[in-house]
């Protein structure tokens, strides 16, 4: 890294080469949806299995972030977690698991309606 780059250059430039690019690219659908919640279980979709990257063996390193829409500079992704893995999918379910258990949505959503 060139000594008058800062992290903060760096990272803006990292998010608009992969992950803006990806987003605003027309040829690939955004959002895809990821998580599949009709069963008992939760499941990756068949859209995200065939759309996502890296489907090969090794390591991958991933980055769960939040996303401002519209999403236009790099200022709009704001990293949350990021980790390395063997298998995405199985480790995205988990991170979905907890989110899932640590926010009872679900339990707000009915309350709000007992409320109104």
């Amino acid at each position: 890294m060139p000594e008058n780059s800062s992290k903060k250059r760096v990272w803006e430039k990292w998010v608009k080469e992969t992950v803006l690019a990806d987003i605003l690219a027309e040829e690939t659908p955004d959002p895809v949806p990821m998580i599949d919640e009709s069963g008992t279980e939760l499941e990756m979709t068949e859209e995200y299995d065939s759309y996502r990257l890296g489907r090969g063996s090794g390591d991958y390193l991933y980055i769960l972030y939040l996303l401002d829409q519209p999403a236009k500079k790099a200022a709009d992704v704001v990293p949350v977690y990021v980790g390395e893995t063997g298998n995405t999918a199985s480790r995205l379910l988990d991170h979905f698991r907890r989110l899932r258990d640590a926010l009872p949505i679900s339990e707000w959503e009915d309350e709000a309606l007992l409320n109104h």
